[in-house]
Formats: C-alpha cells, sequence, structure tokens
C-alpha cells in the first residue's frame, strides 16, 4: 500500500460526506450512499476495501449515491490514487446503465471526472462539485411536448434499424447441411492433438505468446496480436507451439457453455503456445481443409453434436480420447472450398450491418444535436459548469455511443410519457 496520510479511499469518502452524502444515517437524515443496490453500508465493510482500495481483487469499487427518494442517482467509481480515474469508465458506464443512473463521477481521490451518460464525454471538475444539489441544479433541454414526441418517433425508427442488424449480427450462425452421400469418420482420423501447456508463474528466462481460454470468445481466428506473455524455465519443444492451420479446443472449464469452442491458428508472427486449459487439434490429412473444419466447429450442427459426447448438455471436460472418436463428416476437398466461400460471402452481409448500425446511430446523434443546439455539447457544458470545469484538462476519449445514445432515448420517453 502507498505511504501517504490520505490514501484514495480516505479522501474520496471525506470528499463525499463533505458534500453532503452519507454512508449511514444522522439522525432522521439516512444514509444515501451504497455499495451494492439496497444494502446498507457497514463500517466493516469500508474496512475491506483497503486505505486505498488496495484490498478488492478488481482495484476499484462502484459507490451508488441514492437521491431523496433513495432511488439510484449517481455511480461514484473510486480508484486508487496511482490510477487514471478514467480507466475502465466503460465498466462504470454499464453500471450506471443497469442501475438507470444518468450521471457518473470518476475520482482517484485527486482527479475527479463528472459524467452525463446523455451528452458524450467525461469533465474534469473541483471538488466541489461531487454535491447532490450541483447536480441537481444541471440543466438539460426540454422542447415542447409535441416537438420531445417527434423526437422520440423519429429516433424510434432509426432504432428498429439498428435493433434489427443488431439481431442479424447476434443470431447469425454458419450452417453445414451434412449430406447423405459424405463419409462420417471420427475426428483423429484426419487429426491428432496435443494438451496445451502447464506453467508457473514463479518461472523466469524465455518468453512465449501463450493462446488463453479468454482468448476464443465467438473469434473464428486466434487474435495473435492480443496475446498474454508467458516466462519459461526453458525455451518449448516444437509440440507445444502452434502452427498456421491448427485448430484449439477448450478442453476444461467452470462454465460448460465454453467447452469445445474452437479458434483457427493464422500464421504466427512470433513463437506461440497454448494454455493448459486448450488442446491443440492438427489436421494431417490432404483430404481435409483446415478452414472448413474450424467453420463446421462454429456451426450450430457441431454445438448440438458436442453436447451428445462425454457426459452430455453437462460436459466440463474435453479429452483428447473424445475428440479422436468425435464423428465428423468428409466431404470432397472441392465442396468443402465451396462451403467455405459461401460462409465468408455470408459472413460478409452480416459484417455489413455493423455499417448500417453506425450509420444510424449517427443519424440518432444528429437528431439529439439538434435539441441541444448547434454549440453542443463542449461550449454548452462549458457554460452549465462555469468555472467548475477546468479548461485546460484533456477530454478523453469518445465513447461507445451506441448505449449512450440508447440511454438518452429512454430519458426522453421518461419525459415524453410522465409529463
Amino acid at each position: 500500500m502507498p505511504d501517504k496520510e490520505a490514501t484514495a479511499r480516505i479522501k474520496i469518502n471525506k470528499l463525499l460526506e463533505a458534500a453532503g452524502w452519507r454512508f449511514f444515517a444522522d439522525g432522521d437524515k439516512p444514509a444515501n450512499i451504497r455499495l451494492e443496490p439496497n444494502i446498507a453500508i457497514k463500517t466493516s465493510d469500508l474496512d475491506a476495501l483497503g486505505d486505498n482500495f488496495e484490498k478488492i481483487i478488481k482495484g476499484f469499487i462502484d459507490y451508488l449515491l441514492l437521491n431523496a427518494k433513495a432511488f439510484p442517482f449517481i455511480v461514484l467509481e473510486a480508484k486508487a490514487e496511482d490510477k487514471n480515474p478514467l480507466m475502465g469508465k466503460e465498466q462504470a458506464r454499464r453500471y450506471a446503465k443497469s442501475q438507470n443512473c444518468r450521471f457518473v463521477i470518476l475520482s482517484n481521490g485527486n482527479l475527479h471526472y463528472f459524467w452525463d451518460l446523455e451528452r458524450g464525454n467525461p469533465y474534469r471538475i473541483t471538488q466541489a462539485n461531487l454535491s447532490s444539489k450541483w447536480i441537481s441544479d444541471y440543466q438539460i433541454p426540454l422542447p415542447p411536448l409535441e416537438v420531445q414526441k417527434e423526437i422520440v418517433a423519429e429516433i424510434d425508427g432509426y432504432e428498429k434499424v439498428i435493433n434489427g442488424a443488431r439481431a442479424v449480427l447476434d443470431h447469425y450462425r454458419s450452417h453445414i447441411p451434412i449430406h447423405p452421400d459424405w463419409p462420417i469418420i471420427p475426428l483423429g482420423d484426419i487429426c491428432s492433438f496435443k494438451n496445451g501447456l502447464n506453467f508457473t508463474k514463479d518461472s523466469s528466462g524465455h518468453t512465449v505468446k501463450i493462446i488463453g481460454v479468454s482468448n476464443f470468445k465467438t473469434n473464428l481466428f486466434a487474435p495473435l496480436a492480443d496475446l498474454d506473455e508467458v516466462h519459461l524455465n526453458a525455451p518449448l519443444s516444437d509440440e507445444y507451439l502452434v502452427r498456421e492451420g491448427d485448430i484449439l479446443f477448450v478442453r476444461s472449464n467452470g462454465n460448460p457453455d465454453l467447452v469445445g469452442r474452437t479458434v483457427l491458428v493464422p500464421p504466427p508472427r512470433e513463437p506461440t503456445t497454448f494454455s493448459g486449459f486448450t488442446i491443440r487439434g492438427r489436421i494431417e490429412d490432404e483430404r481435409a481443409l483446415p478452414v472448413f473444419y474450424a467453420h463446421f466447429f462454429k456451426s450450430r450442427d457441431f454445438a448440438e453434436m458436442i453436447k451428445t459426447v462425454g457426459q452430455g448438455a453437462n460436459i466440463r471436460n474435453l479429452s483428447q480420447g473424445i475428440l479422436n472418436e468425435l464423428k465428423v463428416p468428409l466431404p470432397p476437398l472441392s465442396t468443402q472450398q465451396a462451403i467455405v466461400a459461401e460462409i465468408e460471402a455470408e459472413q460478409a452481409l452480416v459484417a455489413a450491418n455493423r455499417e448500417l448500425i453506425a450509420r444510424f446511430e449517427k443519424k440518432i446523434q444528429a437528431t439529439l444535436a439538434r435539441v441541444w443546439g448547434e454549440d453542443a455539447p463542449a461550449a454548452q457544458m462549458d457554460r452549465i459548469m462555469g468555472a467548475a470545469v477546468e479548461p485546460d484538462a484533456p477530454l478523453p476519449d469518445s465513447v461507445d455511443q451506441a448505449l449512450i445514445e440508447t440511454q438518452v432515448r429512454a430519458a426522453m420517453l421518461n419525459r415524453v410519457y410522465h409529463t
């Protein structure tokens, strides 16, 4: 823990209390800070955080500040003093969204940022602006009710397009219908297997990239540019290094839905291994095209097939023995190539939906800009905050507007239907 008289948690707690927020009830004034929704704070809860949040694994805590009616009002994400308050701001936004909070404060005890999720980026503020009164006085435009309805209808139309495009992205999965004339063979006839590398964290010396379970997700190809490194006492033998065309399987995981997931290895640019929770498959038969089987293992056909092996739908461990005996189709090589070309054409159409979403999100942004006026958001925000905004404070990178604008529409709907 840093050797400082007042570390992040102490400073933030004092600032909150000075601004009128209460961890504990004070006479007839109820507590209005929570660490978890609907759960009152105990002194032991605060002590458990550590003076600089060093006792919590994730390195930050989200304070939930309540309004006068005890509803979630502001999320304050507090970090250690050596952390930039803007790091991980997206996780604060997601938490605020889950609690229907419009406002976020990001702080490490020394630097504080205020974030109106319906406006754009966080702004650096002074500690005076941690008070609930300042937030309550924050001004928003309120056009006539008919104009609000028109804006909501316009945005609703855009969002229907966006939601449709997102549905395509969320639900598309390749399908490879099995032709009755195709031979069905054990996977072990065309593929060899190797369990991944187990290592200890105190090893040192030789550095190598490693593909772990966290790199699988829904990726077809292993993201070689985003891999962690491990340090080993001795160089690895070739059998533990991946090659282009290798297919990795998740072998073991506490979440059974992840077991059996696969990624295809593109050409490695440096020595790369695979973790002990994975199995490497290497297709060694010229009749089999690795990318075809990579698509097959991503298909809903394979997802159903994997449920029938081992322990059925509750499988938590995939072994080489199971993979060796797994029955797979072996269509002619030319058919495999044609199927791959068709799937890739489908995926190009699916990917075009991302561009459609981006275009319609810009339309929503332009519609909302009309509400705030031509000088929104920066100049208008400066006038609202006055001296509280430090004009020389650097603005962070742009945030994900898609979810922000969804919140804006929700807020507009609230104003329309509750006016």
